[in-house]
């Protein structure tokens, strides 16, 4: 049997107060479209008082009559729109990213939208599948492999249940697609096929048809499926260490957010509950600049979107699961009947630094007295 530990410190001094520091040993995956903006991640705001389609209630009148005209489906690739001169080019592209962040199904489907023009903005639009392929078809594949992952989710689960089954599901079944996120080569020597993947592969379709996604496509199929359950989540984007452009998840479990990062918990040969209903400051090691709005690399958003603040430690994996514990000593115990399990994995979390390097200097003596020593 190989055993395999990952020691995160929590820094928590019980179960259900908020992490003070972390660290963690987990390798990284995952980069997409992205910007950076650190100030949506310093406002606190209670869960009552997040509001949807979020970001909306802070646009101004101007704004705000282009987020809907985007919503009716006035614009199409026949019929481009000319704006008045209130918006500028730039206020109208991230206008164009809120309102397909707040799309919650089916990301990979309808127009993509952004603005060109310098003395008149003009609203354009283009299909985000190519014409020779069949929607409605794509749609029905879509479906009956959604449904698949739906029926496997517990529907008098808690909430808490259903969100661990749905990131599990996800880690089975789906790999990293990493030409998908490998700028470096050149798209003339793809064949269409590949290239079809690939742009499938930053979406929900080719996480759930494909089993192939890039860390967009792990986190809007986590997003679609959570809506599904009645689970209010989100998207989010930022960077992770050493700043490669990610995306990963938010979601409302009884009345708390925590993080959900799909794309690194699904580790080569193990699940990373490290990023499993976790809080900001847990992540904050290896997840920087925290935001919503997708923005060009450089470029701040016009709007500090709130976003909520996760800070409960009360449905973290490690706390459900009884794998948090006060000192090394008793993560000794637990680990030792890991050795008379056929069990190959085994993940727990210190509450204090102190004991998190207690374990850490009593891995060695342990393992050598163990029968594998």
């Amino acid at each position: 049997m190989c055993l395999v530990v990952s020691l995160i410190f929590t820094g928590c001094s019980s179960p259900k107060e908020p992490a003070e520091e972390s660290t963690s040993s987990s390798s990284s995956q995952g980069s997409s479209q992205a910007s950076q903006s650190s100030e949506s991640s310093k406002v606190s705001t209670p869960s009552s008082e997040i509001t949807f389609p979020l970001g909306y209630s802070q646009l101004t009148e101007a704004e705000k009559t282009v987020y809907d005209l985007l919503e009716s489906g006035t614009v199409t690739p026949e019929t481009p729109l000319v704006l008045d001169q209130s918006l500028t080019v730039r206020q109208v592209n991230q206008l164009c990213s809120l309102y397909q962040l707040n799309r919650i199904d089916y990301s990979w489907q309808g127009n993509q939208y952004y603005a060109v023009g310098t003395t008149h903005v003009k609203l354009m639009a283009t299909p985000r599948l190519d014409e020779n392929l069949d929607e409605e078809q794509m749609t029905a594949t879509f479906e009956k492999r959604a449904r698949w992952y739906l029926d496997q989710i517990p529907q008098n689960g808690t909430d808490y249940e259903k969100v661990c089954s749905i990131a599990s599901l996800l880690c089975q079944n789906v790999s990293y697609y990493a030409l998908a996120a490998d700028f470096t080569v050149e798209p003339s020597t793809m064949t269409e096929p590949i290239k079809r993947l690939i742009q499938e592969a930053k979406h929900e379709y080719g996480a759930v048809v494909n089993g192939q996604a890039i860390c967009t496509g792990y986190a809007a199929a986590f997003r679609y499926l959570c809506n599904q359950v009645g689970i209010p989540v989100l998207m989010v984007y930022g960077y992770t260490n050493p700043f490669q452009l990610h995306s990963w998840n938010l979601v409302l479990v009884d009345g708390a957010w925590y993080q959900v990062d799909v794309t690194w918990m699904d580790q080569e040969t193990y699940q990373d509950n490290t990023y499993l209903l976790a809080t900001d400051f847990q992540l904050s090691s290896d997840h920087f600049n925290r935001h919503y709005l997708k923005v060009p690399q450089g470029e701040t958003p016009l709007h500090t979107i709130t976003l909520p603040v996760c800070d409960s430690t009360e449905n973290s994996w490690f706390v459900q699961e009884e794998q948090l514990f006060q000192n090394a000593e008793t993560a000794v115990t637990f680990l030792k009947k890991y050795f008379t399990m056929d069990a190959q994995i085994v993940q727990v979390q210190l509450a204090s630094e102190t004991e998190y390097y207690r374990l850490i200097h009593a891995i060695p003596e342990f393992l050598m007295a163990s029968p594998l020593g």
